[in-house]
């Protein structure tokens, strides 16, 4: 049986012709713009691909969101951001300061968790920021891990404002963890891999027998699909995809329904994907990833996966699962002739 990946019934569609219905899905949607649901509407900002975004800023989001009464912000911004080290722009080896980590910058009351195993990354980030307000530790974060920590820092418990989880591993479990904790971040934002699209639900899980740390290479992180489909069980709806990180609301302060009916509702995560990575990467594409586009070989090679991907299904969900499964077999193949033990992953429609 055929799933609704699209607006339109895909089953139905010619053989070829998915990536053309679903590439145009959302095209031109509010969730491209969320920027606009603000007034007055935010300045229109850079994308990973340098190229002008309406999307909305997480400094402005966590105002927005802030401003609701009984959004639980009194004590300030409080955060906490595994895999929190320096931010790198692909572009220049110039050093600037993670999006989230930034919030510190100019608020009085302020508290923040920085985790990071590279020591020499997390100095650089905690080097930007006011030591009064940060809690730093360059050591490894899992999910038997994450509830200490946040204790350590006074956080546990605490009405986060932000929970940034970049780690590029058991990013779900991850989450799971910090959320079993009691905590309720009023924002989340989270690393998607957008190698696959909707509707695939993959994620790699933690496992003791194997080392943490980053499995770039390996199955690592976890899709956007599966991303929306955990969080919306714990009361959050995505607010839009930004290249590669994802961020989504609490749904009880969710601050933008006077925009309605022109926009403030939340995404779709066809929408989402569409608008945030897959016509970005089409626009990088038509520019033959020439010029600035050229040190974006990382990202170059998950657009053209999902495209690969989305183009092999032949608008059949299970060939689109079946497409998707030979690369994470294929890395623990790989792994396996090495003599390493392999982590658990889900990979589902």
């Amino acid at each position: 049986s055929s799933v609704l990946i699209s607006p339109s019934n895909v089953g139905e569609t010619p053989p070829g012709a998915l990536f053309v219905v679903y590439m145009s899905a959302a095209r031109g949607t509010p969730c491209s713009s969320t920027g606009l649901w603000v007034q007055p509407p935010e300045t229109t900002r850079l994308n990973t691909f340098l190229q002008p975004t309406n999307l909305l800023s997480i400094s402005r989001l966590v105002a927005e969101v802030c401003g609701r009464t009984g959004a639980g912000c009194k004590a300030g911004i409080q955060l906490a951001n595994f895999g929190a080290g320096e931010y790198l722009t692909p572009f220049s080896n110039v050093t600037t300061l993670d999006p989230v980590n930034s919030l510190l910058l100019g608020t009085a009351n302020a508290r923040a968790l920085l985790v990071d195993a590279d020591a020499a990354r997390l100095r650089k980030a905690v080097r930007a920021l006011p030591p009064s307000k940060v809690v730093a530790l360059a050591e490894h974060v899992t999910p038997h891990s994450v509830r200490n920590q946040l204790q350590r820092a006074g956080l546990l418990g605490a009405p986060l404002s932000v929970l940034k989880i970049d780690i590029d591993s058991f990013d779900c479990d991850l989450l799971m963890a910090t959320l079993a904790a009691g905590t309720r971040p009023r924002v989340i934002v989270l690393e998607a891999n957008v190698k696959f699209p909707p509707p695939l639900r993959f994620s790699a899980h933690f496992d003791e027998r194997v080392a943490v740390g980053s499995r770039l290479g390996k199955p690592w992180g976890c899709s956007l699909a599966y991303q929306h489909a955990m969080l919306g069980e714990f009361g959050y709806d995505l607010l839009h995809l930004d290249t590669l990180d994802s961020v989504h609301v609490l749904r009880s302060v969710w601050p933008f329904r006077s925009a309605w009916p022109l926009g403030g509702r939340p995404c779709s995560v066809q929408q989402a994907y569409e608008a945030g990575f897959s016509e970005p990467c089409r626009r990088a594409e038509r520019a033959g990833w020439s010029g600035g586009y050229a040190s974006l070989s990382a990202v170059r090679a998950m657009c053209r996966h999902s495209e690969m991907l989305l183009r092999r299904s032949n608008g059949s969900a299970e060939q689109l699962l079946e497409a998707a499964r030979k690369e994470p077999t294929h890395q623990d193949k790989r792994q396996k002739d090495k003599g390493a033990s392999l982590a658990r992953w889900t990979l589902v429609l």
